[in-house]
């Protein structure tokens, strides 16, 4: 049931002013694309041919990647495709909202295509992260998908086609195309946070003809069937796809499982004259498995345990769950007026519905003088979330003329709301105390979350409100220079009335920011990309739903992060490479510190976090048999200043930041054999040493993680074989990131079957 208590907010945009100059339009088909270059992006495929040709089958796996918007042309051009779902390689991102080469941005962003994925069985968004070196890992209190993005929490920083969806669940991968990570503060564009990067998943639009159905079988009797349908009806103007998944696991885990089932249709019409598109988009998802929180430490370690071992209750299955639903409504409309000029208007409206109940470690005896040495104390939790929002896309793209500069204009605005209500209740069993290493389990049940008033941790109602206008130009200066500025200001309303006992007064916040970027990119040859760029983000308190009144008073934090890169696209686009050295500070951070007048401790913001480090990645094809995945990180992270803030009794100041390794990389190569009838698969992870907690306490070891795998096609179908974790390395995979107790361990030696047909 939903539970928001809905308040009307009314804004006046009184609109966006721009400064008038002389410009001339130009037309896109002569001019070509400002932010083209020299790249060699695939041909468009068509999928149905004019009426009264032999109409050729496209499915997923055999060519067709994504449908693309509609041209201006009309005539004989029919929906196309913009990629091609065998190549590693991806030249265009819509990370900055308008169509871009990847060499044409100053700054670092890496994607992961959909042919990687599949390749690599990839189940999880976490599974997909992996390819991408330098992103940490949390346990996201074993319901939720969180990573560190250089260095900073991503929580919050998820997005659906450049919509924010923050809600907290795990997410399913059957709907998208490619996942893109933007490095870095993008304030600019997407508005409140992304001080280390955001995380945009690109879904699979209308316009492929036929589809496929994938069975999987897996170690820990992990069963999973999905499919992927598409067609454009015989007039070319309207196609409809659709995917979805049903999945059933067990785990290494002990009790751990997962039931999943997802479905995601869309509709796309489409004008005669190819001017005017309508995209309708919908999905919903139903997510239930163990709220996992994996297993504590010891003495500054992972404690030595089995990596099933489970410290929750003894009937977890049916005491520590999580069970979230999600519903995402999208419908975008877009019109081309011709001569550069195009309209976009998008509009997403989600629900989302979570129940836990979970068990975590709460307090460990590691004094051996205590009678207690040895054990811990358990905390039942029970959390139900209930959220509602909507947001509003409006954007112009316009190309022009300057003299003898070409522009590609960027304005729009966003819109959006959201009401979020959260209950929380814990229940900390001090008189408890369970072994660590040998531990008897109590058994729970639902009322034992909540046993009276006073320990009910948080009641709270939410409300979120952004108005945010921006504008961006990307300038093509002479044939080897180009410039990308942007800027964008947000008016960010929150109000939260907190219900828990006893009741607290309603705190509310309004906060506004300018988000700028200004970058420079030098391409002396067509091969050769060179930049620096300069962003900076916001971060308002309580933004995650966490306003108090501790934090209601304080001003957002601010990152700035200063970069400078190389990109090159060697052997016609073939070879692709970034290299990048960054310098990125989060700063305004409340700490405690000492008053130099009357010698109290008082909180002031002046706290300061740092994120120095190096990255490289490359994505290979240099021919149709060989394909690779690669990337390396050097992360030098500090706080810098910290004040007196501790965590678990241990300084913060100087120490390095959470979960963030100082070095990582991944490696990934496939060869294919007989025109592709076969093929091998190999790759491998390397993570460094990680702190588990603020205080540098406890450190996750190292590790390093072989997979392969091997496939073979037969007219329709295609078989493939997974082995992940060929040395059966024992490691942790994540950890919670607040408390050191709460360590996730990596799955062991596995193995996977998948079955493909395509039609």
């Amino acid at each position: 049931m939903l539970r928001l208590r809905k308040r009307k907010h009314h804004y006046l945009v009184a609109g966006v002013m721009l400064c008038t100059m002389p410009v001339t339009l130009t037309n896109a088909a002569e001019t070509g694309d400002v932010s083209a270059g020299s790249a060699h992006p695939a041909e468009p495929k068509h999928v149905r041919p004019p009426a009264g040709n032999k109409q050729p089958k496209l499915s997923q796996k055999q060519g067709a990647t994504s449908a693309s918007t509609p041209t201006a042309k009309g005539g004989t051009e029919r929906i196309t495709v913009t990629g091609n779902s065998h190549s590693y390689i991806v030249s265009q991102v819509s990370a900055i909202k308008i169509k871009a080469n990847l060499r044409d941005i100053p700054q670092t962003i890496d994607v992961v295509p959909l042919r990687v994925m599949q390749d690599q069985n990839a189940r999880s968004l976490a599974d997909v992260l992996r390819n991408i070196a330098g992103i940490g890992y949390q346990t996201g209190d074993g319901q939720r998908d969180q990573e560190t993005i250089r260095g900073f929490v991503n929580q919050g920083d998820f997005y659906i086609d450049g919509f924010r969806d923050d809600a907290q669940y795990f997410r399913d991968l059957s709907n998208y195309e490619r996942v893109e990570v933007i490095k870095g503060p993008a304030s600019v564009l997407y508005g409140r946070g992304s001080s280390g990067g955001l995380v945009n998943m690109i879904t699979k639009k209308p316009g492929t003809e036929g589809g496929s159905v994938d069975f999987s079988y897996g170690s820990f009797n992990d069963v999973r069937g999905s499919g992927d349908f598409g067609h454009v009806f015989q007039n070319n103007n309207i196609a409809f796809r659709v995917t979805g998944a049903i999945e059933s696991s067990d785990s290494y885990r002990a009790q751990q499982f997962i039931d999943r089932k997802t479905i995601s249709p869309s509709l796309q019409w489409t004008t005669p004259d190819r001017r005017t598109s309508v995209l309708l988009q919908g999905s919903y998802l139903y997510d239930r498995r163990l709220a996992d929180n994996g297993i504590p430490s010891w003495n500054g370690l992972p404690a030595d345990v089995p990596r099933s071992a489970y410290y929750g209750a003894a009937n977890a299955r049916d005491a520590d769950w999580a069970e979230s639903q999600v519903w995402n409504t999208t419908v975008t409309i877009k019109h081309d007026f011709g001569n550069g000029i195009e309209l976009s208007n998008a509009f997403r409206d989600y629900n989302f519905w979570l129940q836990r109940y979970g068990t975590i470690v709460q307090t460990e005896y590691t004094n051996p003088s205590s009678p207690h040495y040895g054990t811990y104390n358990p905390d039942h939790q029970d959390t139900h979330r209930d959220e509602h929002g909507w947001s509003n896309q409006l954007q112009l793209t316009v190309d022009a003329r300057t003299g003898p500069f070409k522009h590609r204009f960027l304005v729009g605005i966003e819109i959006s709301e959201q009401y979020k209500y959260q209950r929380r209740a814990d229940h900390v069993f001090s008189d408890t105390y369970i072994s660590i290493f040998n531990p008897v389990l109590p058994t729970y049940t639902a009322a034992d979350a909540n046993l009276s008033p006073g320990d009910l941790y948080t009641n709270t109602t939410g409300y979120f409100g952004t108005v945010g206008p921006f504008m961006q130009d990307m300038i093509s200066l002479g044939s080897h220079w180009k410039a990308l500025l942007g800027l964008r200001w947000d008016y960010f309303r929150q109000t939260t009335r907190p219900e828990a006992y006893p009741v607290q007064p309603t705190l509310a916040r309004t906060d506004t920011s300018f988000s700028p970027r200004a970058g420079i990119v030098w391409q002396p040859t067509n091969t050769q990309s060179y930049y620096f760029s300069w962003t900076r983000s916001f971060q308002p308190a309580g933004e995650s739903f966490d306003l108090a009144a501790s934090n209601a008073a304080l001003q957002p934090q601010e990152t700035d992060n200063k970069e400078f890169g190389a990109k090159y696209n060697f052997f016609k686009n073939r070879l692709q490479m970034t290299l990048s050295l960054f310098d990125l500070r989060r700063s305004n951070i409340n700490i405690p510190v000492i008053d130099g007048d009357t010698g109290h401790t008082v909180l002031k913001q002046v706290g300061l976090q740092r994120n120095r480090g190096l990255e490289w990645s490359a994505r290979l094809n240099i021919t149709d048999d060989w394909q690779a995945i690669a990337s390396y990180a050097y992360y030098d992270t500090r706080y810098l200043k910290a004040g007196n803030t501790t965590s678990y009794g241990y300084a913060v100041e100087g120490k390095r930041l959470v979960t963030v390794p100082k070095n990582s990389m991944s490696f990934w190569i496939t060869k294919s054999f007989v025109h592709a009838r076969y093929g091998v698969g190999w790759g491998v992870r390397y993570m460094g040493s990680q702190w588990a907690d603020a205080g540098n306490s406890v450190r996750i070891p190292s590790y390093l993680v072989f997979n392969t795998m091997a496939w073979a096609t037969f007219n329709r179908f295609r078989a493939q074989i997974n082995v992940d974790n060929l040395s059966n390395e024992k490691y942790i995979a994540s950890a919670h990131g607040t408390s050191p107790y709460l360590l996730m361990p990596g799955a062991p030696l596995s193995a996977s079957f998948n079955l493909v047909a395509s039609f």
